[in-house]
């Protein structure tokens, strides 16, 4: 606080899948260019129904419904998470597949989940929220059936 000249310190721990964007070296930190690290934007990845549905049965993947609790409609046909996107940051930890697919009722949630975890887990894994949502995969399950 510049006011009263007050200093303060603060350690920071590095996160276990975030660890290997930091340098390894004073010589690996000082050839870093900071400017463009730092002002990277993140694209986030989009997959449509067709290509959500073929990942479904990928065990390298993890699958968050970032919905409300008690919003419908309830999915039980395939295995996933349910974390609502209020809570998605307190649960980072649960997320352990290199791939991380997210999705939401029409796909709005999912991308605002698939920024916040690309922003927490930077190149560490690769998020892909899906497009149009839940609602979108299951017309695709309906003209299947049809």
């Amino acid at each position: 606080n510049a006011l009263i000249n007050q200093t303060y310190e603060i350690n920071i721990s590095p996160q276990p899948a975030t660890r290997n964007l930091i340098p390894a070296t004073l010589h690996a930190l000082m050839q870093t260019d900071y400017d463009s690290f730092c002002n990277a934007t993140f694209a986030i990845e989009e997959i449509d129904a067709a290509q959500f549905n073929d990942l479904l049965h990928n065990d390298a993947i993890s699958i968050v419904d970032v919905r409300e609790k008690d919003e419908w409609p309830v999915v039980t046909q395939f295995s996933h998470l349910h974390i609502p996107l209020a809570q998605l940051m307190q649960h980072t930890a649960w997320l352990t597949e290199p791939t991380i697919v997210i999705f939401c009722l029409s796909g709005i949630r999912s991308v605002q989940a698939a920024l916040q975890l690309t922003n927490h887990f930077g190149s560490a894994k690769k998020i892909l929220s899906v497009k149009g949502g839940i609602q979108a995969w299951m017309q695709l399950q309906t003209q299947a059936i049809s």
